[in-house]
């Protein structure tokens, strides 16, 4: 082999040789600049759990700061209050249990809020006081006319008729007694409503998740569609709830919720909802890990499918549409539009009864330290 020969092998092997350690080095710099990108990722999740945290942080400085100014503070037993008040939400006592519980705490404290929810009662309230703001009169209204308007709402008018089986009050009394009932439970829930965004009382999930809530009443379901179908869920794909929803964060017990309380229906809906961690632990019970999808919630649509499946992997098959939504915050305004209208309809039955007045602005509700408001007994489980 002549030496020219040699020295082209030679000057071959050596390209072959910077190649390769060109290439090594290009896969080396690509793995850097993966590593580098991951650790600006990390930190930049770290930054954003620090932000979250310092504004959780300052949100409850702030809160305790009023104890300095002389505003409202917190306490531990307040806060247990409003927790108390937020379990009642799987309650499902009978009208003539809700009656007698109320009737026997207003006997002893006249002057404090009855601090128990009923979901039934309050999904009629929320269908009724649009018709109670149509129908404004300016004649009053008897206990007779009040059941009359009431008569297709049955825990309502089961509510009626118990006040009304109560032979010690006459008409106005039990029309009186009726109404304050209304009342109290509208100011319970805008008192809950002004504070689920209090992460003194209700701190934050702290992780991304998702809700599941299986429907089993589809006229509810698409009552609140409809009342989003103003164009605005064309557009944007956003549908804002107009009253609190039982969730559950477990997928498999709100399948099993609906089986067991469906009465046979094969076919409905399941919402599936991601939350952000900012969302507050509106935690309700442990059976079947419910949490509260707020008032005013703007989910997001995400996509929908629709399947065959057996639930718990036995049984018949049931038609399952899965709707999946992104919780995008609280829409504060049609919040108030929808608890603006429960004080509308209140303060129409108050006139049309003959005892209207101004209302009132409560400051507080914590007037008493050592009040204990919950009857223990009769607790029935709720049904969402």
């Amino acid at each position: 082999m002549d030496k020219n020969t040699l020295k082209k092998q030679k000057e071959k092997l050596k390209k072959q040789k910077d190649k390769e350690k060109l290439k090594k080095q290009k896969e080396i710099e690509k793995l850097k600049k993966q590593k580098d990108k991951e650790k600006l990722k990390k930190q930049k999740e770290i930054e954003k759990l620090k932000k979250q945290k310092e504004k959780l942080n300052k949100q409850k400085r702030k809160i305790r700061k009023k104890k300095y100014k002389g505003g409202e503070v917190i306490t531990r037993q307040q806060k247990a209050y409003l927790n108390t008040l937020l379990t009642t939400w799987q309650r499902e006592d009978d009208a003539d249990d809700y009656f007698e519980m109320w009737e026997k705490h207003f006997n002893t404290n006249s002057t404090d809020s009855f601090m128990i929810l009923n979901y039934n009662l309050l999904r009629e309230l929320q269908q009724i006081k649009d018709l109670i703001i149509k129908r404004k009169s300016c004649s009053l209204y008897s206990f007779r006319d009040i059941m009359k308007l009431i008569e297709s709402y049955s825990f309502l008018t089961l509510l009626a008729e118990t006040i009304d089986n109560n032979d010690i009050y006459d008409d106005n009394k039990k029309k009186l007694l009726f109404i304050k009932i209304l009342k109290n439970l509208i100011n319970i829930y805008i008192l809950l409503t002004n504070n689920i965004f209090n992460p003194i009382i209700f701190p934050i999930i702290g992780k991304s998740t998702y809700l599941y809530r299986s429907w089993r009443n589809n006229a509810q379901l698409e009552s609140m569609k409809s009342l989003n179908d103003h164009g605005e869920i064309i557009r944007t794909d956003i549908l804002i709830t107009d009253n609190y929803l039982s969730t559950s964060l477990d997928k498999k017990l709100a399948l099993k919720f609906y089986k067991n309380s469906s009465g046979g229906r094969k076919t409905f809906t399941l919402w599936e909802i991601e939350i952000t961690p900012e969302y507050p632990n509106l935690h309700v019970s442990t059976e079947l890990n419910e949490i509260l999808l707020h008032i005013g919630s703007r989910l997001q649509f995400m996509g929908s499918e629709t399947y065959s499946s057996k639930i718990d992997g036995e049984g018949e098959y049931y038609d399952i549409t899965v709707e999946r939504y992104k919780y995008m915050g609280f829409d504060k305004v049609k919040t108030n539009q929808v608890l603006n209208k429960f004080r509308d309809a209140l303060n129409i039955l108050e006139q049309v009864s003959g005892h209207s007045h101004p209302r009132t602005i409560q400051t507080s509700i914590f007037k008493k330290k050592n009040t204990n408001t919950l009857r223990q007994k009769n607790i029935k489980t709720k049904k969402y």
